[in-house]
């Protein structure tokens, strides 16, 4: 239930940056602060 709510969020950053032809990519956010985005390293 808890997560209803971000998923709710996620549906409207979606169709808010569809609308406005802005890429919209969702990440696993699993190590995503020890990953460079840049390089991978």
């Amino acid at each position: 239930m808890l997560d209803a709510g971000w998923a709710m969020l996620k549906t409207q950053l979606k169709y808010k940056a569809i609308a406005r032809s802005v890429v919209f990519d969702v990440v696993n956010e699993n190590y995503s602060t020890q990953t460079c985005s840049c390089c991978g390293a």
